[in-house]
């Protein structure tokens, strides 16, 4: 199938085009994965409060032996942390992946924009502009 963005005979909106579509894969892949470890870490953190709140007496003065002497306790709380250590990880790789995107689709549409002033070819750059969005689910605005 012949994509719209093939008709352009400018070879770098190919190329910038093709990256886009592929950041954006990038970028919708991380957003899937922070939400995926935050749900994750929520599981540990659900266990330690089920456990301070049934078994445990909340006594500020023994919380640090508490905390060492119950293993299950100990364990929950290494494993929430290592979560969260991940969850931050993910979502440092989902900001740098929406800052690539937007940076590639301020391109784009700055050389829908131009070819949109030099050729008035108004119809290929609605047809991409069309395309990216049925296929890709990426929004593009330009002048045009």
């Amino acid at each position: 199938m012949k994509k719209p963005w093939d008709t352009v005979n400018d070879q770098s909106m190919k190329m910038i085009i093709r990256e886009l579509i592929k950041v954006h894969g990038e970028y919708q892949t991380a957003k899937k994965n922070t939400m995926r470890w935050l749900l994750a870490s929520y599981v540990p953190l659900l266990a330690l409060v089920y456990i301070f709140y049934t078994q445990v007496q909340f006594n500020l003065h023994n919380i640090f032996s508490t905390i060492m002497s119950n293993n299950t306790i100990l364990i929950l709380l290494l494993i929430y942390i290592a979560l969260a250590a991940k969850v931050k990880i993910s979502m440092d790789t989902e900001k740098e992946a929406k800052k690539d995107y937007k940076d590639i689709r301020g391109q784009v549409t700055d050389n829908l924009n131009n070819i949109w002033r030099m050729n008035y070819d108004i119809e290929t750059c609605n047809d991409i502009v069309e395309a990216l969005d049925k296929l890709y689910k990426i929004n593009i605005s330009y002048k045009g």
